[in-house]
């Protein structure tokens, strides 16, 4: 088994050696869990204009906030719980689909091209602090190398993965900010502050499902491509890299 806390670019003895497993099944699942998570969003969206317009009136006719609250019904909170859940469910299938691209760029370019294992470029998702640039990090390194012409020489990151960080990133904190002013709220006016950083963070999540969907493509195309293209083991230029990776000792396979 892999130590996923082996140093940076070095291979043990007893290394298992990784083959090359199409994330096509996975990539089209992301793609389901992202198209659900924005149409949840628009959903969300709604409800939360709907609880604004509900809460105005409330107050306008003199009820109490728990009096508003059983006004919108089990509706609105039907939504809230649907999109967590699905939230949940999306996060189990990315960081499914990060491990698999993971794994196959050590497989297609050689693990020593590669500062992070498949198991921290999922694990430092939760490690507080380092979650704000780290997993970056190891997604840049999974993209560049995918799509470099050598490993010696990874291509440019474009604009792409920035831009899905930066929503990424964006969308946690109005998100942390909504759900604390939602749990604070005991108040019609905080309520309503709340459910503007709701629909704020559902705003922004749309964006971030439709950049990070083009972003699975398009990596899952890239791999396709490289583990499809013949190649033959080549004495590197770079003598302290070694040898470049032989060919795959056996053909892709589905998930």
């Amino acid at each position: 088994m892999e130590n996923p806390y082996q140093a940076p670019g070095n291979t043990q003895p007893g290394t298992t050696i990784r083959t090359y497993r199409d994330a096509g099944n996975l990539t089209f699942l992301v793609g389901l869990s992202l198209a659900g998570g924005a149409l949840a969003s628009i959903a969300s969206i709604a409800a939360g204009l709907r609880q604004q317009q509900t809460f105005a009136q409330a107050q306008a006719d003199g009820f109490t906030l728990d009096e508003a609250y059983a006004e919108l019904g089990l509706e609105y909170f039907a939504i809230i719980v649907g999109q967590l859940g699905l939230l949940l469910a999306s996060y189990v299938i990315i960081a499914m689909w990060i491990h698999r691209v993971a794994s196959n760029t050590r497989c297609l370019v050689g693990p020593r091209y590669m500062d992070y294992t498949p198991a921290w470029a999922v694990g430092w998702y939760f490690i507080p602090i380092a979650n704000l640039w780290k997993p970056y990090q190891a997604m840049k390194q999974v993209w560049t190398l995918n799509f470099a012409r050598h490993p010696a020489t990874p291509a440019d990151a474009g604009l792409l993965l920035p831009l899905w960080w930066f929503l990424w990133l964006g969308w946690n904190i109005i998100s942390n900010v909504a759900g604390r002013m939602s749990w604070r709220a005991t108040t019609f006016e905080q309520e309503a502050a709340a459910t503007i950083a709701s629909v704020a963070s559902d705003a922004a999540n749309i964006p971030l499902c439709v950049v990070f969907f083009l972003i699975t493509r398009r990596l899952h195309a890239a791999q396709q491509a490289r583990s499809l293209a013949p190649r033959t083991p080549t004495l590197s230029i770079f003598p302290d890299r070694g040898p470049s990776p032989a060919p795959l000792t056996s053909g892709p396979s589905n998930d």
